[in-house]
């Protein structure tokens, strides 16, 4: 019985542990604040102006070659390496970058 209670209350800690550590790793931006996308090798690849933030979404509008913003929705990558970064329509136009706050 003992040994049960022990071994419970480890994996209670375990679990603790791990959700302190997404905790951690969700994204903290404010509305207004400026993000540089990163390709890989560590090239700028466009600046997104955050409109708003929930989990690890982002919804910004993108600086374009014309006069308007793109709107946009950046997400971590499937495979974890990143982020990827999607027009209104759910295109896809940027592919495993990293985020850069400029401050």
């Amino acid at each position: 019985m003992k040994k049960q209670l022990n071994e419970e209350f480890r994996r209670m800690q375990v679990l603790a542990g791990i959700k302190q550590i997404i905790k951690e790793e969700q994204i903290r931006y404010n509305k207004g604040e400026i993000i540089t996308l990163v390709t890989q090798n560590g090239d700028n690849n466009g600046e997104v102006t955050i409109d708003s933030v929930y989990d690890s979404t982002i919804l910004g509008w993108m600086k374009s070659v014309g006069p308007t913003p793109i709107k946009v929705k950046i997400t971590q990558s499937e495979d974890g390496n990143g982020y990827d970064v999607y027009e209104e329509d759910g295109t896809m136009i940027r592919q495993n970058h990293k985020i850069i706050s400029k401050k």
